[in-house]
């Protein structure tokens, strides 16, 4: 058995000259396999090379959904989607992600509908690679699970594996998620560990509950590092090493032990990135 991050950004500035040093503290900390996922054609390609020199790193590619609401036009979009495709035939590409929608209102401003929509077509193109290449999605969704929801409803024939990636979904959408497809999985980050924002601990809202309701073997762990370290490590720059306090936290709030839910997330793992296991 082995702790995997199956969802970080080592690639990131933020680990600059520090690479090594923070591969070398994961392996420590026991972390066997890293995926590191791009969020635009440069980053993607980025990745790609991460994954290409570093043993047990392999990538993810994509076009994030804040990129569509700069409301690219119809030929920069294509250009886009043709560049991921070539960059997905990677031998350790693994998966086409992040993509997905993301509607969060930022200082107050919501974000417009006209936006929204092109979100929605970058979002079905990559549903769409997906399939061609038969990799599996990694889907961002911020303040937009129905809409995601909706799009995945729509493309249920030959639907792609889909990771449901830093998932914060309450346990009515998580229900709905389960239900359309044993196809979809639930990838939980440092913020999981968070303590609940309600006061009632028992509310549907509250991540315990959710992560209690999910099938063992449809978690997965992840970081997102450098973002949302988890609750130990609050404040800090995130890294891989500390998935372990992922799986701890998902351990404690299923009333299993943790080795029980690093043998699931492994077994997950293997089935929707078997090239991480050759």
């Amino acid at each position: 058995m082995a702790l995997i991050d199956t969802h970080a950004h080592i690639h990131d500035e933020q680990f600059k000259g520090e690479v090594n040093a923070v591969l070398c503290r994961a392996r420590t900390a026991g972390v066997s396999r890293i995926i590191t996922v791009g969020t635009n054609v440069e980053e993607s390609r980025v990745a790609v090379s991460f994954a290409s020199v570093y043993e047990h790193v392999y990538a993810t590619v994509a076009v994030h959904p804040e990129k569509y609401s700069e409301l690219p036009d119809e030929l920069t979009r294509r250009r886009w989607i043709e560049s991921i495709s070539s960059l997905a035939k990677g031998e350790k590409t693994v998966g086409i992600g992040e993509c997905g929608l993301d509607y969060h209102v930022l200082q107050n401003i919501v974000v417009p509908e006209e936006q929204k929509q092109c979100q929605r077509q970058g979002f079905s193109d990559h549903i769409e690679l997906a399939r061609q290449v038969h990799k599996p999605l990694i889907v961002h969704a911020r303040d937009s699970y129905n809409d995601v929801l909706a799009i995945l409803s729509e493309n249920t024939v030959d639907i792609p594996l889909i990771v449901l990636h830093c998932y914060q979904g309450d346990t009515d959408v998580t229900d709905r998620f389960l239900t359309l497809s044993d196809r979809i999985f639930f990838s939980f980050a440092g913020n999981s560990t968070y303590p609940p924002k309600k006061i009632d601990r028992n509310t549907k809202d509250d991540v315990r509950n959710v992560i209690r309701m999910i099938p063992l073997d449809r978690l997965l762990s992840e970081t997102d590092c450098p973002y949302l370290a988890p609750q130990k490590f609050r404040g800090q720059r995130n890294e891989p090493a500390y998935v372990e306090e992922v799986v701890l936290a998902i351990a404690e709030f299923r009333g299993v032990s943790p080795e029980s839910v690093e043998r699931a997330i492994e077994y997950t793992a293997r089935r929707i990135f078997p090239r991480m296991f050759f």
